[in-house]
């Protein structure tokens, strides 16, 4: 009887071995997923209000040097945040510069994003890819 119990502790633990190394890369894939699903999310977003601040500011993109800045305060059409320039009307248009899911920090023109002032584009830092996407290109 012993060596009966014995063979099905056997057996039920090889087939959760089975199972479990079935599910695994399901379970690390969707975390990889989650993070590029993430950094569009957050692309998406900040490109977005790129656009508005465009269009509130004749057409001109925020500077490189003053891009936090330009994008987490209240600015006037010059895109300066001092009232004495002219009515400081426009924006915030983010809280806070969104974090890099891939590298863990939000610098502008850094390890996190890279940010061109003559055409507006912001992309991903990282040299990284996921599932054959890198993330440059999005």
């Amino acid at each position: 009887m012993k060596l009966f119990k014995k063979t099905e502790v056997i057996i039920v633990a090889a087939v959760l071995c089975a199972v479990s190394m079935m599910t695994l890369p399901k379970f690390s894939k969707a975390g990889t997923d989650q993070r590029l699903d993430t950094l569009c999310s957050h692309l998406q977003l900040v490109r977005s209000q790129l656009s508005l601040y465009q269009i509130h500011h004749e057409q001109q993109w925020p500077s490189q040097s003053a891009f936090v800045r330009q994008m987490t305060e209240k600015t006037n059409v010059k895109g300066n945040s001092n009232p004495l320039d002219g009515a400081v009307v426009f924006g915030p248009y983010l809280q806070s510069i969104p974090v890099n899911p891939f590298t863990g920090g939000n610098a502008v023109n850094g390890s996190d994003w890279l940010y061109d002032e003559k055409t507006g584009r912001f992309v991903s830092a990282d040299d990284g890819q996921t599932n054959g996407i890198v993330h440059k290109n999005l």
